[in-house]
C-alpha cells in the first residue's frame, strides 16, 4: 500500500505540479537562449522523461505485487532505487547548475514574466488537490516510513 500510495504522490504532485513549475524555469533559459533539447534544459526534460517512466514501473509493480506477484515486488524495490538515485540527481542539478544558470542569465523582464507565468500556473485549474492534501500524503507516507524503523 504504501508503494501505490507513493506512487500516486509522484504521479499527482511531482509529475503533473512540480514539473510543471520547472518547465516554466527551462523556458525561460530557453528564452535566454539555451538549447531546448541539449545541455542543462534538454538534460532536466530527460529527466522528467525518465522519473515519468519510472514512476509508471513503481505503480504498476506495486499493483502487481499487491495481486501476490512475488515479481512485482522485486520490481518495486528496483523502480523505487532508479527513481530515488534520479532524483537525488536532478535536485542536485537543479541547485547547482539551473539556478545558478537562471541567476546569471535572466534580466529582470524575465524574471517579471517568470512569475506572472508561475502565478497563473499556481491559480490554474490543473485537476491538482489543494496543497494542503499534498502535505498530508507526505506526512502519510513519512508516518509509514516510522513504523518501518
Amino acid at each position: 500500500g504504501f508503494f501505490l500510495y507513493a506512487g500516486q504522490f509522484i504521479h499527482e504532485f511531482i509529475e503533473r505540479v512540480y514539473f510543471r513549475k520547472e518547465e516554466l524555469l527551462l523556458d525561460t533559459l530557453v528564452d535566454c537562449g539555451f538549447s531546448n533539447d541539449q545541455g542543462p534544459v534538454g538534460n532536466m526534460r530527460t529527466e522528467h522523461t525518465r522519473s515519468r517512466a519510472n514512476s509508471k514501473v513503481l505503480s504498476e509493480a506495486a499493483h502487481l505485487w499487491q495481486k501476490g506477484d512475488l515479481d512485482g515486488r522485486s520490481d518495486v524495490v528496483w523502480a523505487t532505487s532508479e527513481y530515488t538515485n534520479l532524483m537525488r540527481h536532478h535536485f542536485d542539478m537543479l541547485r547547482n547548475l539551473i539556478y545558478p544558470l537562471l541567476e546569471q542569465s535572466v534580466t529582470p523582464e524575465d524574471e517579471q514574466r517568470l512569475a506572472s507565468r508561475l502565478n497563473h500556473l499556481i491559480f490554474e485549474d490543473s485537476g491538482a488537490r489543494p496543497p494542503e492534501q499534498y502535505l498530508k500524503m507526505i506526512e502519510a507516507l513519512e508516518e509509514e516510513l516510522d513504523d518501518w524503523r
